[in-house]
């Protein structure tokens, strides 16, 4: 089923049709895989892909150089400690 994201990850917007004929799928499995997919939207007589952003609010900064307090701090933390240190060496 890549095959059938792949292809409409690059038409974009397209038709049952489009997909089965660049897939050389059978209609029915096209058209189940596209009804129950999380990043294709169903249109009038045509589906949309879409792009489906996945990230981590969180970050996690890891120097050898400071003893780790706590490895999920907020970036405001990090900018802290950073220009404490940065103070301290000038």
């Amino acid at each position: 089923m890549d095959r059938i994201l792949k292809v409409a990850k690059r038409l974009k917007t397209f038709t049952l049709e489009d997909i089965v004929m660049y897939t050389g799928l059978d209609m029915e499995i096209v058209k189940e895989f596209l009804e129950s997919s999380e990043n294709i939207k169903a249109l009038d007589d045509k589906f949309e892909y879409i792009e489906t952003m996945q990230f981590e609010d969180k970050f996690k900064m890891i120097d050898k150089n400071i003893p780790s307090k706590n490895s999920e701090i907020t970036l405001i933390d990090v900018c802290e400690e950073f220009l404490k240190i940065k103070y301290q060496t000038l």
